[in-house]
């Protein structure tokens, strides 16, 4: 009774060995042709991610660029509005005082 007991553990272990071996050879070769097709597709993923972010960049500075021309703008024209204001306030002070 013992003796055969532990002949079907042996060969149970031995069954399971050659398991784990043919698993392993299947897992190496389908990981060598994923990184091989990853490397390509990751090199298109990042080239499109640059030229993205190139314009999305060039995008924000036009844009950044635009604000300020606007603000420069509106200053100047602040300045200009508030010389005339005071050219209005000198001109009728001064006609004010020779009436």
């Amino acid at each position: 009774m013992i003796t055969t007991t532990t002949a079907t553990t042996t060969t149970t272990t031995t069954t399971t060995t050659t398991i784990t071996t043919t698993t392993t050879t299947t897992t190496t070769t389908t990981t060598t042709t994923t990184t091989t097709t990853t490397t390509r597709r990751t090199a298109r993923t990042i080239m499109t991610i640059m030229t993205i972010m190139t314009i999305m960049t060039i995008m924000t500075i036009m844009i950044i660029m635009t604000i300020m021309i606007i603000m420069i703008i509106m200053i100047i024209i602040t300045m200009i509005m508030m010389m005339m204001m005071m050219m209005m306030t000198t001109t009728t002070m001064m006609m004010m005082m020779t009436d």
